[in-house]
């Protein structure tokens, strides 16, 4: 299956999302089922297939925890050191498929589905919050800023363009070209 993804996405990556602690970048690869592990400043890769997981497709850090969304929605806990499987199922999918993940500083785990929403678990146990927190289309890319805005680029640019930023307390939505 391919996939596009717009300069919006990578931007959201790049700002506020895919690097660990140590200052690695990971990077999934839905045909090769893996997630490599990249030096950001020269693109240069560490281990190309630091993690095999059956068709990964969005990934979040948070400290050494990296979590990666595998095709049938579950997401996997990994160590961001060694690449070791901590917990094979942290989040136990209910048929959603998980497009882009983030984490924010108050110990939430964000995820963005094919199915239009943007749900919210507990970063510590994978506890369910809410899997329909915010109804968004296609939420192909989303990040978490310093001040708490959780930000979602969308496919569909006619109902919502470009990128939104959603009030996560309020569930206010702002359009940011």
């Amino acid at each position: 299956m391919r996939r596009s993804f717009s300069l919006i996405t990578l931007v959201l990556v790049l700002l506020y999302g895919g690097g660990d602690v140590l200052g690695q970048l990971y990077v999934t690869s839905y045909q090769t089922g893996t997630v490599g592990k990249y030096d950001p400043d020269t693109g240069a890769p560490i281990d190309a297939s630091f993690i095999s997981a059956p068709f990964p497709e969005a990934l979040a850090i948070d400290g050494n925890h990296l979590f990666v969304s595998i095709v049938s929605g579950d997401i996997r806990e990994y160590d961001a050191s060694t690449g070791a499987l901590i917990n094979p199922l942290f989040v136990a999918s209910n048929g959603d498929e998980i497009i882009s993940m983030a984490t924010d500083a108050d110990g939430h785990l964000f995820t963005g589905t094919l199915q239009s929403s943007i749900g919210k678990y507990d970063l510590n146990t994978g506890a369910v919050i809410n899997r329909h927190f915010i109804s968004v289309p296609h939420p192909y890319g989303i990040a978490v800023d310093r001040h708490g805005h959780l930000f979602a680029a969308t496919k569909h640019a006619a109902h919502h363009p470009g990128v939104r930023r959603e009030h996560r307390r309020s569930h206010q939505h702002v359009a940011c070209a």
